[in-house]
C-alpha cells in the first residue's frame, strides 16, 4: 500500500465497531485508511425495492401477498436488527431461500404451471418459518 500510495484505493467495508477493531489492530492501518465514510441501514422500502431488483435481474416476479409478507418481515427485522443485520445481504439470502424452496414446492406438483417465475405467498410463509 505504501509503495503505491499515490495510485491505489483499498476499500474495506464492515459494521464500525468491527472496521474500528480491524483498523486498531495494526498502528499503521490507522494512517493508512484515513477517510471513513458511514452509510446508513436501508429503509424497509429500500430493503424491498432491493428485493424486487433482484427478483428482475434473474427473471422472477412476487406476488402482491408475498410481497405484503416480505414486507412485513423486513420491517419485523429492521425493527429489532442487531450488529449482524446485513441489510442488503440479508435481503439476497432471504430472496435465495425463497427461490430454493420455490423450486422444492415445484418439484411436488404433477404438472408445472406456466409460471416458473413467480414467488408466491406460500414461498414466502415458508421461507420465514423459524423466524
Amino acid at each position: 500500500m505504501e509503495d503505491n500510495r499515490g495510485n491505489l484505493v483499498v476499500i474495506v467495508a464492515g459494521y464500525p465497531e468491527l472496521m474500528k477493531q480491524f483498523i486498531d489492530t495494526n498502528p499503521g492501518l490507522s494512517s493508512r485508511f484515513s477517510k471513513y465514510i458511514p452509510f446508513k441501514d436501508y429503509s424497509v422500502d429500500e430493503l424491498i425495492d432491493i428485493f424486487e431488483f433482484i427478483c428482475k435481474q434473474y427473471a422472477y416476479h412476487i406476488t402482491d401477498k408475498g410481497k405484503t409478507l416480505l414486507k412485513e418481515h423486513i420491517a419485523k427485522l429492521v425493527e429489532n436488527k442487531d450488529d449482524t443485520f446485513g441489510n442488503a445481504r440479508t435481503i439476497r439470502n432471504i430472496f435465495e431461500k425463497a427461490v430454493a424452496l420455490q423450486a422444492n414446492r415445484l418439484m411436488g406438483l404433477e404438472t408445472l404451471p406456466q409460471d416458473l417465475s413467480t414467488l408466491t405467498e406460500v414461498d414466502m410463509k415458508r421461507c420465514f418459518q423459524n423466524h
